[in-house]
């Protein structure tokens, strides 16, 4: 009988071990996720963006890569300036970063507000070697 006590006791041992690993890793996972949910709130209203803004304050705002908001400077879609050697000093003024905004807002409300059409083909054929649309 003091095997299966020896026995129940090494369970309980490695079971308390496993819970104990487990809100070890949720905890490190809640601090992360606060850490994240922070850095997000910290840019969450226009108001809250400074007057001359770095690709990484509009990264954090739009919630995408710093990488593509480079992207978006080197294209020419947000209105840009500055720019040392490796292109990392790039800036934007919050007046062009808004307009950026309001002109993306009316693009995608024009593509919604336009139905996709189309019209029956009067006759469909077969040709030598594809369908003919007449």
């Amino acid at each position: 009988m003091s095997g299966t006590y020896k026995d129940l006791a090494l369970l309980l041992e490695q079971a308390a071990e496993l819970v104990r690993r487990q809100a070890e890793e949720n905890e490190a996972l809640r601090r992360k996720e606060q850490a994240h949910e922070q850095a997000r709130r910290k840019y969450g209203m226009l108001a809250d963006l400074p007057d001359v803004i770095t690709a990484k304050e509009i990264a954090a705002f739009l919630r995408i890569n710093q990488n593509t908001v480079y992207e978006m400077f080197k294209a020419g879609k947000i209105k840009s300036f500055g720019g040392g050697a490796n292109g990392k000093s790039i800036r934007c003024m919050k007046a062009d970063f808004i307009e950026w905004l309001d002109r993306e807002r009316n693009q995608s409300q024009q593509e919604e507000s336009t139905p996709d059409t189309y019209e029956m083909p009067i006759q469909i054929t077969k040709g030598a070697r594809r369908l003919q649309v007449v």
